[in-house]
């Protein structure tokens, strides 16, 4: 399954950078393509005979190109492209394969819908559907060209401010910045695989989260306001969104006048200036190791990650 795992590596491996990674091998860390490549095939090796699984064979290079082309361009391989590669007597011609469609424009495209259908929805107003779809479309082809760090790429969408024509990252908090609860849980969603709408009015039937727990996430956005720019028509319309942080804003627990203070999902408190930015806080929280890590180990964001993510490396700075 190498060329599989060397795809998983191009595609989704690069965000283990950021946490430990099970493997079966040493060299704890190591990021050449071949090592990380080896450690994803002892890890599910290891899994596999632990659970008493008999791996599928090999797919046939015709399945592979069909499958690699689907996942990373969005297309289907044109005929002459099939024959040349059914053709090809090259021992590396999966992994050709894999870079050059990771260097072409139908893999930037691809994947800026993608991400593009996780940011916004495809649901909402007519209006500002369209309004954030025509601001996030070309942050998005040039988040992919320019291969942003996967870091840099979640903090902009999280933190981002101003108007959603100047800065589309914006769009994100601007569509889902609607009420505290409902950006709170599109952003565990999205960002940590953690699913945490049921805790906003009781406690999580069935997951070790309280409701204390849901409003102390929400109180990162509770600074957080949007509104409407509007053009000079008459009447006027609509033609974009401006996202910005007061110095003041706080939430209560539902039903009572319990103010719940900033504090991360079964941690702390943060320890911020009283006038600092709270989504800066939170961003840097969420991309720490440890949650990047659950996220693309939990069950929930299995498929997520493997469909939605892409070649970022990460920035380690």
């Amino acid at each position: 399954m190498k060329n599989w795992s060397w795809l998983l590596f191009r595609l989704v491996f690069p965000l283990f950078l950021l946490c430990p990674f099970p493997s079966s091998g040493t060299g704890e860390g190591a990021t050449s393509p071949e090592e990380v490549s080896r450690q994803v095939d002892d890890y599910f090796d290891s899994v596999w005979q632990r659970e008493g699984i008999r791996p599928s064979a090999d797919s046939s290079d015709a399945e592979f190109l069909r499958r690699v082309s689907l996942d990373i361009a969005g297309v289907i391989p044109k005929s002459q492209e099939v024959l040349d590669f059914l053709r090809s007597r090259d021992r590396d011609k999966r992994t050709k394969k894999i870079e050059k469609l990771l260097a072409g424009d139908y893999y930037v495209r691809h994947w800026a819908r993608l991400w593009g259908n996780l940011i916004i929805g495809r649901d909402g107003q007519r209006r500002f559907q369209v309004i954030y779809r025509n601001a996030s479309r070309p942050w998005l082809k040039e988040v992919f060209q320019k291969n942003m760090p996967y870091n840099d790429f979640a903090r902009a969408l999280i933190t981002a401010s101003g108007s959603t024509q100047d800065n589309g990252a914006a769009v994100f908090v601007s569509k889902w910045g609607d009420t505290v609860a409902n950006i709170t849980g599109t952003t565990t969603k999205l960002f940590m695989g953690v699913r945490v709408q049921c805790a906003e009015c009781h406690d999580h039937p069935f997951e070790d989260i309280s409701q204390d727990d849901f409003w102390g996430m929400a109180a990162f956005f509770s600074q957080t306001r949007r509104r409407q720019i509007r053009n000079d028509a008459t009447p006027p319309r609509p033609i974009a969104m401006r996202v910005y942080d007061r110095k003041r804003g706080e939430v209560f627990l539902p039903d009572t006048k319990t103010k719940i203070e900033p504090k991360f999902l079964h941690g702390e408190n943060p320890v911020t200036d009283r006038y600092g930015n709270r989504r800066e806080s939170l961003a840097n929280w969420i991309l720490s190791s440890g949650h990047v890590g659950r996220l693309l180990f939990s069950d929930m964001h299995a498929f997520l990650i493997l469909q939605h993510t892409r070649s970022m490396h990460i920035n380690k700075k």
